[in-house]
């Protein structure tokens, strides 16, 4: 694969360990489970109630199937709509990616967590989702020639990151900001390849300190750099789906 993608690791970004309101390892701590939500006022065990379009694997290498979880309603409880619903962060982390309405995901915020910042049960829980063996590129979907290196200096190889997209506006976040858990990424939206209001939310697992400068695909207008990262997030094998429900 011979032409690279935009990623941009920000060495002058803080360290996971310096944020300040990073995760605990204390798995009964009901404070910190509670800050996982991504929708303000939605309780976590409220999520399953307002699913609109599920996570479904199909493998690794293909574009079709569901790589997130959708979530949508036209009222729930007290609220008449989810739309401008404010959408939270569910870890801390450094923002990696911020897009302005391009296809599919629209106004887009991805934010990085190092596993070694996450509790350790939700540690031990993710590394699951690593195969064995390095996954070749194979697809079927239009993509760019590409090539990836990975960074030997990195002490810690792997992250979770969390794409939210699908916001009404775009995103006032700059890439190598550091984002503290509960912070307000943006607003549930209709942004993008969307027929509705609603919030997509992608985990992957994935080389640690990437950023994705831009990102488009499905559209006579996206250039090659940007279907380029886009076929890297979503196809080349690097970066594993994780249902975000699990």
């Amino acid at each position: 694969f011979q032409t690279t993608p935009t990623f941009l690791p920000d060495p002058e970004t803080p360290s996971m360990e310096e944020n300040e309101l990073a995760f605990t390892n204390d798995t009964s701590s009901s404070i910190e489970i509670d800050f996982l939500s991504p929708l303000e006022g939605v309780k976590l065990d409220e999520l399953t109630e307002i699913v609109s379009n599920p996570f479904v694997y199909t493998g690794d290498g293909k574009d079709d199937g569901h790589h997130g979880t959708d979530f949508s309603f036209y009222q729930y409880k007290t609220f008449e709509k989810i739309e401008n619903l404010p959408v939270l962060s569910i870890t801390p982390g450094r923002v990696s990616s911020v897009i302005n309405d391009r296809p599919p995901y629209g106004n887009m915020v991805m934010v990085e967590t190092h596993l070694s910042s996450l509790p350790d049960f939700l540690q031990n829980y993710l590394l699951q989702f690593l195969p064995e063996t390095e996954i070749p590129f194979h697809t079927n979907l239009s993509c760019p020639d590409f090539q990836f290196e990975k960074n030997s200096q990195i002490s810690d190889p792997f992250s979770l990151y969390i794409l939210y997209a699908h916001l009404s506006t775009p995103p006032d976040w700059q890439i190598g900001s550091q984002v503290n858990i509960g912070n307000t990424i943006g607003a549930v939206g209709n942004s993008g390849s969307s027929g509705n209001p609603h919030l997509h939310l992608e985990f992957r697992l994935g080389p640690s300190d990437h950023s994705f400068e831009e990102m488009a695909h499905y559209d006579n207008t996206a250039s090659e750099n940007e279907i380029s990262n886009y076929c890297f997030w979503r196809v080349s094998g690097l970066f594993y789906q994780v249902d975000p429900m699990e």
